[in-house]
């Protein structure tokens, strides 16, 4: 199979995963994991573009809660980047089936480790009482 083929054989299994929401995999194309990875992509952008709107709408990001934005482009590039990566590696390791909800599941997830690499407020320890020091009383 020539690369003409094989790269149309790859969009029509793109078009099979998110369009038509259909397991890909080596029966497709030969390339079932990147092109996972590409749906991964296009999953993470759009979730992106909707939490922008959103924040557009109500003054409050879903994905960074009453933060905004700052930058919008680095915020789109690394979403996109990394539900690729984690959507890719996802695959490989078995985690993720390859549907679209597995590139959903992928965009979320890393939702989830975007905020905690952004960083929330510490939450306060349940044990003891503090002094101003940060020492225990």
């Amino acid at each position: 199979m020539g690369w003409g083929a094989e790269l149309n054989a790859a969009i029509c299994a793109l078009s099979k995963l998110l369009l038509e929401r259909q397991a890909i995999g080596p029966e497709d194309t030969l390339f079932y994991v990147p092109v996972f990875g590409v749906g991964c992509a296009m999953v993470a952008a759009l979730l992106v573009f909707l939490d922008r709107c959103y924040l557009k709408l109500k003054g409050v990001s879903l994905l960074f809660g009453e933060r905004t934005i700052g930058n919008i482009y680095c915020t789109f590039l690394s979403w996109v980047l990394a539900a690729t990566i984690t959507g890719t590696i996802g695959l490989w390791l078995g985690v993720l089936q390859p549907t679209i909800e597995g590139c959903v599941g992928a965009a979320v997830s890393w939702q989830a480790l975007m905020t905690i690499f952004v960083g929330r407020p510490p939450e306060a320890p349940s044990g003891g009482e503090t002094d101003e020091d940060g020492g225990e009383e």
